[in-house]
């Protein structure tokens, strides 16, 4: 079953998984996508992306989520089959996209008082400048030994991102409750919002923790790896 969004456009009743969901169309036209992407690959990724990002202005129904997915598939595919090193190509670009993504934040937040049909373009730029930053600020506290790799989380992360929707709501209306917070609006209506994050995080942790512990097998149905 399908869920319209205040966006118009449409979700799985698990929202996270819509990205699974177009990612099999994705496949399907994986051989067409290759031979594009070895001829002819700043052209293939030029279009795509003025398709996703035209998309922004006609965001109803399922083309802007399908755009989605295949100009980031794409992305990392073109990266692949040229034989290009992703951390190598992005830290290229590292300060350009720092600067741009706090720009573009900065944009996004005026838009949202001033110029709210300019949003939908403005969070599109934002995610690629963003997801660069995110990149290269990874690899510089690995480099750095500021942080190092954690199996655990990195084999929870899957389940975190396709259980945190289902769940996270239930835990700020639960903090609403417990502190009397107004949920329209207010300090304890942000502070909810802030500490339901991490009390989700942390509760999916545990959850996985215990299935993988006691029933793995059910983990392995319930994580997409059987």
């Amino acid at each position: 079953m399908h869920t319209p969004l205040v966006t118009g456009e449409i979700y799985p009743i698990d929202t996270p998984l819509w990205f699974l969901r177009d990612l099999m169309i994705v496949v399907v036209t994986t051989p067409l996508l290759h031979l594009a992407l070895r001829r002819a690959r700043r052209v293939t990724m030029a279009l795509l992306f003025a398709a996703w990002a035209a998309s922004a202005f006609f965001p109803q129904g399922h083309h802007s989520q399908l755009l989605t997915a295949y100009f980031f598939f794409a992305w990392g595919a073109g990266i692949s089959i040229n034989g290009r090193d992703i951390f190598v190509e992005f830290g290229r670009k590292a300060r350009v996209a720092a600067v741009a993504y706090v720009a573009l934040s900065a944009a996004y937040a005026v838009a949202y008082c001033h110029c709210a049909e300019a949003m939908p373009l403005l969070k599109k730029a934002n995610q690629c400048a963003g997801l660069i930053t995110a990149y290269n600020a990874a690899a510089w506290l690995l480099q750095r030994g500021v942080c190092r790799v954690n199996r655990f989380l990195a084999s929870a992360s899957f389940f975190i991102y396709v259980g945190h929707m289902l769940v996270v709501h239930e835990v700020y209306m639960a903090l609403v409750r417990l502190t009397h917070a107004d949920p329209t609006g207010g300090l304890g209506s942000a502070a909810a919002h802030v500490l339901s994050i991490p009390l989700t995080t942390g509760l999916l942790l545990g959850v996985f923790y215990l299935l993988r512990r006691y029933t793995p097998r059910l983990l392995k149905v319930v994580a997409g790896r059987k």
